[in-house]
């Protein structure tokens, strides 16, 4: 914000050397409108100088994370299962948003890779402020043909996983007394989709939405914040 500002006034500057006074009220007007923004209710959402990280981020709700942490001035590292898809979302920030973003590969169910993460991004910016927590899985069967390995994968990665990354982030920053940690759970938490099997799913989402209570209520007075959302997705069934 401050080097438009800069900008703006230097164009300000030249132009009222050349006599071009309608186009130096337009220029006028956008510095207003820019000191505006750095001053009024739009700052309060200005997260310059903030570093964040998103897990399932490179696509759907996790990409959109990414994206608007970066608009709103955070260096994100956008971490994900699939490199590529990563790197494309990391690549798409720094070509049209221009700030900072490192892709990251993550299984976020081994607690090993969760914590090799979190320490790149520590080791690459030097801090870590805000966590959206987001990978997630979602399968379907009959409940009375669930498999072991769909529970267990789910669990491992909706639930486990989230745990993880949740322990790995406030590790680092309950040392520092601040930070923000944002898990994605799901309207399957609280209600039974239907007619989607899902009985992995909204058992493990649902244990997102109460883990992350207890763990705000552990570390609120630690500087730690941590808080949940259960977005709502419209499916059309034809």
């Amino acid at each position: 914000m401050d080097q438009l500002e800069n900008l703006l006034q230097e164009v300000a500057s030249q132009l009222s050397k050349t006599g071009d006074d309608t186009l130096l009220q337009k220029v006028k007007k956008c510095e207003q409108i820019v000191k505006n923004q750095s001053t009024g209710v739009l700052s309060k959402f200005n997260l310059a100088g903030k570093i964040a990280l998103v897990t399932g981020g490179g696509q759907g709700i996790g990409e959109g994370f990414a994206v608007a942490l970066a608009e709103a001035g955070c260096k994100v590292a956008v971490a994900d299962f699939f490199l590529d898809r990563a790197e494309k979302v990391a690549a798409k920030i720094k070509e049209k948003v221009g700030v900072p973003s490192i892709p990251i590969k993550v299984d976020v169910s081994k607690k090993s890779e969760v914590e090799a993460m979190v320490k790149t991004v520590i080791d690459t910016w030097g801090d870590l402020h805000i966590a959206c927590n987001n990978a997630g899985i979602v399968m379907h069967s009959n409940s009375e043909e669930t498999s072991e390995n769909e529970w267990g994968r789910t669990m491992d990665v909706n639930l486990t996983g989230v745990f993880y990354c949740c322990q790995a982030e406030a590790q680092h920053m309950l040392k520092k007394g601040y930070g923000k940690i944002i898990n994605t759970a799901s309207m399957s938490a609280t209600i039974v989709n239907h007619p989607q099997r899902q009985v992995a799913y909204n058992t493990s989402k649902a244990g997102v939405v109460h883990m992350s209570k207890s763990l705000a209520t552990e570390w609120a007075d630690r500087g730690v914040r941590v808080n949940c959302i259960s977005p709502l997705v419209k499916i059309v069934l034809n």
